[in-house]
């Protein structure tokens, strides 16, 4: 995956196992792009030639730092891949507007100028770094796709925000992250210790709110244990997204909150996909290295459930690159 320069460098000998497990998951989606790897290379460069293996940590990206997560959903066979642009210790503003630089080059028609200066008019200058900001790359049947995704200031504006929020009773929603990508605006929330009654509000803007039991009892059989407190997990993240003049809403849990370990959140989610999906065998080939990893600390990071009207729920994970 090294990037191609007129000098031919070749990355450090240090990142060769970083390497090594970036090119083993796109060995497993060979459907996809056939830059893909030159892409990924040029976002990561800074890190890929900077001296040390503390270059691939501290992002917020991932559980254990790493800046690289690919992700499946039961959707499509789309391989998703959210990357973290810059060296580890860049300021808001220095990577939110290396990201958009990178974007520009991926993808011409990703960013607008309207979504560009609403992203840096809710990203302030002063904002301290928590998630900074992230390129979501996907890629499939030739084509390629970008977003980009980005902190929002606590002291925000929400008036600014395009997209009505749950209203919960006792506290409100804070959104953490804006995506923006040319299918519309996407808004993250984490909402910590999430209560079963309180998931109809959470619903609501996606007009939702009806379907509540159902939904519970989808997330209770894929937990499967009746849920009597709080929802699986310390929070609970929520997207909302419009596409096509409707919203639809997606519910985030840490996958080791659903299922445990690594080797058994590999088992459930491809048992949740159900026989119809036919991208478990890439999935399971891609997670190979973790198929036996019992460790409470996993290299999976987070279930998504999304919800839309008129539509079954549909299922993403995400993963974390392994050396095989």
């Amino acid at each position: 995956m090294a990037a191609r320069r007129a000098n031919e460098q070749a990355a450090p000998s240090t990142h060769s196992s970083i390497d090594a497990a970036i090119r083993h998951v796109l060995a497993c989606y060979r459907d996809v792009a056939p830059d893909m790897p030159d892409v990924i290379a040029a976002i990561l460069a800074s890190r890929l030639y900077a001296e040390g293996p503390d270059a691939f940590g501290g992002s917020k990206l991932t559980g254990d730092g790493f800046p690289v997560e690919f992700a499946v959903s039961t959707a499509d066979e789309t391989l998703r891949v959210t990357v973290e642009a810059g060296a580890r210790n860049l300021t808001t503003r220095q990577r939110l507007e290396l990201a958009i630089s990178l974007i520009g080059s991926i993808d011409a028609n990703a960013l607008g100028e309207e979504t560009l200066a609403l992203v840096r008019s809710i990203v302030q200058a002063d904002t301290p770094p928590a998630y900074g900001a992230w390129i979501g790359l996907r890629f499939g049947g030739g084509a390629r796709r970008a977003k980009l995704y980005a902190q929002i200031a606590p002291n925000g504006d929400p008036g600014l925000l395009p997209l009505r929020l749950p209203r919960l009773p006792d506290r409100p929603a804070i959104p953490r992250m804006i995506g923006c990508s040319a299918r519309g605006i996407e808004l993250y929330l984490k909402l910590p210790s999430l209560l079963p009654a309180e998931l109809a509000a959470v619903l609501e803007p996606a007009g939702l709110a009806k379907s509540a039991r159902e939904v519970l009892d989808f997330i209770e059989n894929l937990y499967s244990h009746e849920i009597r407190g709080r929802l699986p997990g310390p929070s609970v993240g929520v997207s909302l997204a419009q596409a096509s003049g409707q919203v639809c809403v997606t519910l985030f849990f840490f996958a080791r909150s659903l299922w445990g370990a690594d080797s058994r959140i590999r088992q459930r989610f491809v048992q949740a996909a159900g026989v119809a999906w036919s991208g478990a065998h890439n999935y399971l080939e891609a997670t190979a290295p973790i198929a036996d990893r019992e460790k409470w600390t996993t290299f999976h990071g987070l279930v998504g459930i999304t919800l839309r009207t008129g539509a079954g729920p549909s299922l993403s994970i995400g993963f974390r690159p392994v050396s095989p």
